[in-house]
């Protein structure tokens, strides 16, 4: 089995794990673009990528003319940058160890990824064509997960240089590092307000998993949510004036929206199957996630009232790791229906 890349991030599909995860098995980067099907056999999908080996975690640019991935073809995870078609792939890291989990900066010219050195996992960043390579983080241990606040200024990551993994911030060039997190227990799955002004997260001091919120300097810490349930992956709506998250409170993991004081808690969708990697649409009016056994997860589309459910994949493969193009035209997305981790584009209308 290939390894899957390494994430801090709250796992899919299943119950919050360790903070890397597991590695994930075969399975393909896919971008939708155009009406969403509910039979895999009327889908309309283009093919971006064809190796043996993984591609994984695509990553749009903000103008949507390129895709940002990490691949395992040169025999460990390299981070590559390619045509939104797929065409003129190029690699852009060539690290001692592996290089994953790429991210754009806000203004397109740098990009934020893990490297790990040595057994550490540290976070670095790159001018867009690979050069200007800049190391952010310099402790032992897992320094990962890292999110660029939406002006660019401020990177939130994860860390356990104490032992459980606790959120932290610091400047874009990696100074003036500040822990907002400091208990016994894990805290994963930060979030940025569209504002930059606050973080939402999971935090599993309570006992279980709890979305909480804290400024970038780590005061004004707040519990959103007070269940004896697992609530876990925040994701914020783009005007900030909500949080979408997933949590097992009626039985099975479901999508919930709340307003982001924490009130007006709403049940959006209830499928009795577990689900993940919540993404909003561009414009807030729908919301886009993957649902299923993690074998056999497929892609859904709901609107943020709850409305028009709408199924976008499906196949006896896994597809998953879906995010929006900028203009909310097109999805990519990781399926393994070609057997191996690949990218494909398909559209998908309002």
């Amino acid at each position: 089995m290939q390894r899957k890349p390494r994430s801090v991030l709250v796992t899919v599909l299943g119950l919050a794990q360790s903070p890397l995860g597991p590695a994930p098995s075969v399975v393909e980067v896919v971008t939708v673009q155009g009406e969403a099907s509910s039979r895999a056999s009327q889908d309309v999908w283009r093919r971006l990528t064809e190796h043996p080996a993984a591609d994984f975690h695509p990553s749009w640019s903000a103008d949507g003319a390129q895709i940002l991935f990490d691949s395992e073809r040169d025999g460990h995870w390299e981070v590559y940058l390619a045509r939104a078609d797929g065409r003129e792939a190029k690699r852009l890291t060539r690290g001692s160890g592996p290089s994953d989990h790429p991210r754009w900066f806000p203004d397109g010219k740098r990009i934020l990824f893990e490297l790990e050195l040595a057994g550490d996992t540290e976070l670095h960043s790159m001018l867009a064509d690979g050069s200007g390579l800049v190391r952010l983080t310099r402790q032992p241990g897992v320094d990962g997960a890292g999110f660029v606040s939406p002006d660019g200024a401020r990177i939130a990551f994860l860390t356990n240089r104490g032992g459980d993994f606790e959120l932290c911030t610091m400047q874009a060039d990696g100074s003036d590092v500040r822990q907002l997190t400091d208990n016994t227990s894990d805290d994963f799955g930060q979030a940025w307000s569209p504002d930059g002004k606050t973080l939402a997260y999971m935090s599993e001091a309570h006992g279980n998993w709890e979305i909480e919120l804290v400024a970038p300097d780590g005061t004004g810490r707040v519990r959103l949510t007070d269940d004896p349930a697992q609530d876990e992956e925040p994701q914020w709506s783009p005007d900030g004036k909500r949080i979408a998250f997933r949590s097992d409170r009626e039985g099975d993991y479901d999508l919930f929206v709340m307003n982001a004081d924490g009130s007006e808690l709403d049940l959006l969708v209830d499928t009795e199957l577990p689900e993940g990697e919540i993404q909003w649409s561009p414009d807030g009016k729908r919301l886009l996630f993957a649902t299923g056994e993690m074998a056999a997860a497929e892609l859904y589309l709901v609107g943020a009232d709850g409305t028009g459910l709408r199924r976008l994949t499906e196949n006896s493969a896994r597809e998953t790791a879906p995010c929006w193009s900028p203009d909310g035209r097109s999805i990519a997305f990781v399926s393994e229906r070609d057997g191996n981790l690949e990218l494909y584009t398909r559209p998908v209308t309002p």
